[in-house]
């Protein structure tokens, strides 16, 4: 098993974009055996198919990660307009999706699901009690899977994001703190809040590298005790969807 220090390295199944055998191929070369897997493949005609394969594998799933094929991540412009759970053209759709999803990362083995939910925004009442509403939502079908759901930092800032997540108050609902999107999307900067500004009664971590308009280096999350012990679950490498 491959480790980064203490900690088993997973790699993201999504950025690989091979078959999952190939993937397959390439972890064992490399010592592998911990992967966040993409699970919206799963919900496709063919996902038992994919289901079977990954099986096969014999993977640890550290996380499952849910996508939606409307999301536009070409520019900063569309992927905030077209991210997770906000469109209302696609909802209660993706929230169904969604809830199917964690359902087979629980019986993959998995505890956690991560997903970029979505735009958050403050400053329209109308839209953040609908966005509150959908990711309260998404925790609830979370919980009913036995899952957490790790909502990705994206084009909001740190303080935000605690505020959300606190007046969420979700047990089933944490963030996902990806220092990497804040450099990203110019949004903050990450290290004063990487041990302050998010508490860890609802943050997991990531550690990664990032520059302001390109890749991501590997990265770790650390989940907290509230969601079963303060430990670093996986490291990860990919890179970026967008942006």
């Amino acid at each position: 098993m491959l480790k980064c220090g203490k900690w088993p390295v997973a790699v993201c199944s999504w950025s690989f974009r091979k078959s999952v055998e190939e993937i397959g191929s390439v972890m064992t070369a490399l010592g592998l055996e911990h992967i966040n897997l993409a699970i919206a493949p799963a919900l496709a005609p063919d996902g038992e198919a994919y289901l079977d394969a990954v099986r096969k594998q014999g993977w640890t799933v550290t996380a499952g990660m849910m996508n939606y094929d409307y999301e536009d991540y070409s520019t900063l412009d569309t992927i905030k307009v077209t991210g997770g759970i906000a469109p209302d053209a696609h909802w209660p759709a993706s929230g169904e999706a969604f809830a199917r999803a964690a359902q087979i990362t629980a019986a993959l083995g998995s505890q956690y699901i991560m997903m970029h939910v979505g735009f958050l925004d403050h400053t329209d009442n109308a839209y953040a009690k609908k966005f509150y509403d959908r990711v309260r939502a998404l925790g609830d079908s979370a919980g009913e899977a036995g899952v957490t759901l790790l909502m990705e930092t994206g084009q909001e800032t740190a303080e935000e994001l605690q505020r959300f997540v606190e007046t969420l108050n979700h047990p089933n609902v944490l963030l996902n703190f990806d220092p990497a999107n804040l450099i990203l999307y110019n949004k903050d900067e990450p290290l004063p809040h990487s041990h302050q500004g998010c508490d860890p009664n609802h943050c997991a971590r990531h550690m990664g590298e990032r520059s302001r308009v390109g890749r991501r280096a590997g990265q770790c999350f650390r989940v907290p005790e509230r969601a079963g012990g303060d430990r670093i679950r996986g490291c990860r490498g990919h890179r970026a969807r967008g942006g």
